[in-house]
């Protein structure tokens, strides 16, 4: 799960972190993306998909 922390006004962090903690799971991972909103996948792509590539290589390293 990445969440855009601060800025996303759609799915404010507290909501996130409450659904991240309700699930079970063998294996679950959340990352906070500091200062951006909702769209950070299109705001900023490159902090988003070197996020995202970390948390596949950790997952294949398990």
């Amino acid at each position: 799960m990445i969440h855009f922390r601060v800025c996303d006004w759609v799915m404010p962090v507290k909501y996130t972190e409450d659904y991240y903690n309700a699930i079970t799971a063998p294996r679950k991972e959340m990352q906070l993306i500091e200062g951006w909103g909702h769209t950070v996948p299109q705001e900023n792509p490159k902090e988003f998909a070197d996020t995202l590539k970390k948390m596949l290589e950790d997952m294949v390293e398990q």
